[in-house]
């Protein structure tokens, strides 16, 4: 049952300063223009590049991306900073392209090239130390703080290509350059990343309607002041503030209001909170579909339960990046040595994160990146086990909850994200189907124990658990022997997956890092080949040994 949430997006209701563009500065122009022939634009990480513009990043892997025109199905890239390094990427039918160095760029300055043609420079910065990425999923509620009988509906992860494509599109105007100006414009109000769920209750004579609902979400900020400007800007947005309710976090406003679904104009009342945690913003919404009022209590209850989990969060946050920055992590008489006022930069660009110290498995998904040419109409992520416990799903059967207790068998928190679109840009991100020959499947599971012995334990009874696994909606899933091994131990099937929008098919591994098993698997309806799969393989072991993915990819060019 859809409900009108409270509040809109919040985004929307900011007043986002911009500032006017600096002049461009004066150099000599080559073959007569800003670009040479057949090239229309390029960027390097969004940030157009040419004759007169010298763009910034502090990506070391910068996206190149452009539009030539129509012709070529493929081209040439060199990045040269005296040494050259090349690398080729596939042009659409329409002549964009996109693509990444094949391997980090060092800070400093490099010339671009596409097909010999020299199109300008660009600078790699020294980029700050990022903060530790948060464990986005932790930061709302989670079924157990509003007690029995709640399941989680759905999750989802959003950064911040997505967040301004869905701005933009809301807008009315989901062009390039709509979707530019609000990335823009959430950039320059700290907005980092989102998180979003829900959690709801059935009701005791129809499982298919809510009790209640809670739709919720958490916002990462560059800093706790960039989160106290947005929260003075949407906190009493959508009804009536509630007088002598307690304070969450750093500060919060209660709200009640009532409103009437958009599915069977069914009344209901309603009861929100939103309340800030250092640089974290969160909005909590109960819908009781009964018309009754909403527990002010309850919703107290598990605000604090999220503030909590957000203050755990932070604050190892800043002792991992102190103990990594300063590198005394294996050694605790350097602290003497290294007080608060040292100015010791051992690696200050270095994340502190790290296959024995990660983040959270929310923070160690690989999510390949939205735009042009991949969409999805599906995106579905959330804990599957937390502190030791299955994580309940709504209405979910006790056939369907003993399936995945025994597919997590033994890890002891598990977390699991599922991506279905399309490829070619048939469909997009507010759920319109595409074609069925464009179909597309991403799944990444990620099982964490108590130590690498026990992962190695897991990943060696795969085969078992596999015959034992109902594989609901798959058509074959087999082994694939002399399988190209990954971490520290892998192995490989191919399957054919059926849903209701087309049948799809490809590779799943599972890979073990250290004590954390991923399991990856990658589909199309035309049947993605295992050469590609591999490189979404790779990629998601990189992140498990870097201990954060806090970047989405590009996906592999191949993948049809």
């Amino acid at each position: 049952m859809a409900v009108k949430r409270w509040m809109t997006l919040w985004v929307v209701a900011l007043t986002l300063a911009t500032g006017l563009l600096a002049a461009a500065p004066v150099r000599a122009q080559y073959y007569n223009g800003e670009l040479p022939a057949g090239v229309k634009s390029v960027t390097v990480d969004g940030k157009p590049i040419n004759a007169s513009a010298s763009p910034e990043t502090d990506k070391t892997s910068p996206v190149i991306a452009g539009t030539l025109d129509p012709g070529p199905t493929e081209a040439e890239l060199a990045i040269a900073d005296g040494d050259i390094v090349t690398f080729k990427v596939q042009v659409k039918a329409n002549g964009t392209f996109q693509g990444t160095p094949p391997k980090p760029l060092k800070p400093g300055k490099y010339t671009l090239y596409i097909d010999d043609a020299l199109i300008g420079d660009f600078t790699v910065t020294k980029a700050a130390a990022p903060p530790f990425p948060l464990d986005m999923a932790l930061l709302v509620p989670l079924p157990a703080d509003f007690g029995d009988g709640f399941g989680i509906v759905d999750g989802k992860y959003v950064n911040l290509q997505e967040e301004a494509q869905r701005t933009a599109g809301n807008q009315g105007d989901a062009s390039a350059a709509a979707v530019k100006k609000s990335e823009d414009a959430l950039q320059a109000t700290g907005w980092q990343r989102r998180y979003e769920n829900r959690v709801a209750q059935p009701k005791s004579d129809d499982p298919t309607q809510f009790q209640l609902l809670v739709g919720s979400f958490a916002i990462e900020f560059a800093s706790a002041d960039k989160a106290q400007t947005a929260y003075k800007a949407v906190a009493s947005q959508g009804g009536e503030v509630v007088e002598g309710a307690p304070t969450i976090g750093d500060g919060s406003t209660f709200i009640s209001g009532s409103g009437t679904t958009t599915d069977t104009s069914a009344d209901y009342q309603l009861l929100g909170v939103t309340f800030t945690v250092d640089r974290v913003l969160v909005n909590i919404a109960v819908s009781n579909l009964a018309n009754e009022t909403p527990d002010q209590d309850q919703l107290a209850k598990a605000a604090q339960a999220v503030q909590g989990r957000i203050e755990d969060e932070i604050a190892r946050g800043a002792a991992s990046a102190t103990t990594t920055r300063f590198g005394f992590q294996n050694d605790p008489t350097a602290t003497a040595e290294a007080g608060a006022g040292s100015t010791a930069t051992a690696d200050d660009t270095s994340s502190a994160t790290s296959a024995d110290n990660p983040a959270g498995l929310s923070a160690r998904v690989l999510r390949l990146q939205v735009g042009d040419g991949l969409t999805f109409d599906t995106h579905d992520e959330a804990y599957d086990r937390f502190d030791g416990a299955l994580v309940p799903r709504y209405a979910e059967t006790a056939d369907q909850a003993k399936v995945r207790e025994d597919r997590i068998a033994s890890a002891d928190t598990s977390y699991s994200a599922t991506f279905e679109g399309s490829l070619g840009g048939g469909g997009n991100d507010q759920g319109t189907a595409a074609a069925g020959d464009a179909r597309f499947r991403h799944v990444v599971a990620l099982y964490e124990f108590k130590d690498d012995a026990a992962a190695k334990t897991w990943l060696d009874g795969v085969k078992d658990r596999i015959s034992n696994d109902p594989l609901r909606g798959y058509l074959s899933m087999s082994p694939v022997d002399g399988s190209k091994q990954f971490g520290d131990g892998s192995v490989a099937y191919s399957f054919r997956y059926r849903s209701a929008a087309a049948t799809t098919s490809g590779f799943r591994y599972y890979v073990q890092v250290g004590s954390t098993v991923a399991q990856i698997e990658v589909a199309t309806a035309k049947g993605a080949t295992q050469e590609v799969v591999e490189q979404v393989v790779q990629a998601q072991a990189d992140c498990l040994k870097a201990g954060a993915c806090e970047d989405p990819i590009a996906a592999p060019d191949g993948l049809s």
